[in-house]
């Protein structure tokens, strides 16, 4: 913001610098011509007839581009009718004070009949304010030319900057999902394997056969190809949350305390694949679920397109918490790939809690 500020500085110097040397150079133009027209007569104030003349010509200028055009026509409403009138009356006002300023002091008193009745020097006068106010237009215009070119080149910047990060976001995206996939082993190997111990385990222990069987669909759930989009339907999603909570529920005999909730109409509502499982199994890595009365909490709900994920639990004293590594990175970048700015994710670490809060807009 500094830097920004420090180079609009710097580029309204420069641009007050040209302006200056610009009059100058047009005023010392027209204050030669005039001595060598008229230096015979030798009656000339430099205050009356250069200074002050020269003062008002490069007000009305000012005036004329930054005060009357950009009030006018800045907008997407022209005032054209307004116009008008401003110019009138801002070349009154001029008339006004050079009149006022060149008529000699004796005839002050008749400042109206002498000045409006001598037809050239009022003529005169009324060409010299025109002159300036169509230079001041031809500026203003070249001015909002410049400009507007400067805020496409802004928007070309920032489009080029944003296309750059865009493929960044996409090769660090396909780099994980490579990694992952170079981390799978056969997926047929798997469920046969699974399938076996299925069949010899079942009638030793209903308990463990179901484990396993849902433990299949856990790994098939992560494993198997997605649609051409991407996305799963969010009851997927769901069903694998609930089948962490069984599993892990068998592992300790049904002793773990945890409340999961979901609310909302999720049929045809599909998200990215595994956003929200492995937040669900740091519940099980790092949470304290033994307290009957501060359980730990999943909440998930989903109302007007807007999907809200959140999960509570103390952390467990023997298990040093550290903060999230790869796993939920990667979620994060899953989360800027697929929603960019319709999603927001919170994670709060204190001393003894940790919670998720997740919000994405479908």
């Amino acid at each position: 913001m500094k830097s920004a500020i420090n180079i609009y500085t710097l580029l309204r110097k420069e641009q007050i610098f040209y302006h200056l040397i610009a009059w100058m150079v047009f005023i010392a133009y027209e204050v030669s011509i005039v001595f060598v027209v008229e230096s015979a007569s030798g009656h000339h104030s430099p205050l009356r007839f250069f200074v002050v003349p020269y003062a008002l010509n490069i007000i009305l200028f000012y005036v004329h581009a930054n005060a009357i055009l950009n009030y006018c026509f800045s907008s997407k409403k022209r005032k054209t009718i307004l116009f008008i009138l401003l110019i009138v009356l801002e070349l009154s006002v001029y008339i006004f004070l050079i009149s006022l300023l060149q008529t000699r002091s004796e005839t002050k008193k008749r400042f109206f009949i002498f000045y409006f009745t001598n037809e050239v020097l009022f003529a005169r006068t009324v060409w010299r304010g025109i002159y300036f106010m169509i230079f001041s237009t031809a500026y203003w215009i070249i001015n909002r030319s410049f400009k507007r070119i400067q805020k496409m080149k802004e928007i070309e910047k920032r489009a080029l900057i944003e296309e750059k990060e865009r493929q960044r976001l996409e090769l660090e995206l396909v780099s994980s999902q490579n990694a992952f996939l170079q981390a799978q082993i056969n997926p047929h190997l798997l469920f046969n394997t699974l399938n076996f111990i299925h069949s010899e385990v079942q009638e030793v222990s209903e308990t463990a056969s179901e484990a396993i069987i849902i433990l299949a669909d856990m790994m098939r759930y992560s494993l198997v190809e997605n649609k051409m989009d991407g996305k799963v339907p969010l009851e997927k999603e769901i069903q694998q949350i609930e089948n962490l909570i069984k599993v892990n529920q068998y592992r300790f005999n049904n002793k773990l305390c945890l409340n999961f909730s979901a609310k909302g109409d999720f049929e045809n509502i599909r998200i990215v694949p595994l956003l929200l499982v492995p937040f669900v199994e740091n519940l099980f890595k790092y949470a304290d679920m033994t307290n009957v009365t501060d359980p730990a909490t999943i909440h998930l709900q989903l109302e007007n397109g807007i999907m809200k994920f959140s999960t509570f639990n103390k952390k467990r004293k023997t298990v040093s918490f550290s903060s999230p590594g790869i796993g939920i990175q990667n979620i994060k970048t899953r989360l800027q790939s697929s929603y960019r700015d319709r999603f927001s994710l919170q994670l709060e670490d204190q001393d003894s809690i940790f919670s998720v809060h997740l919000k994405i807009i479908l």
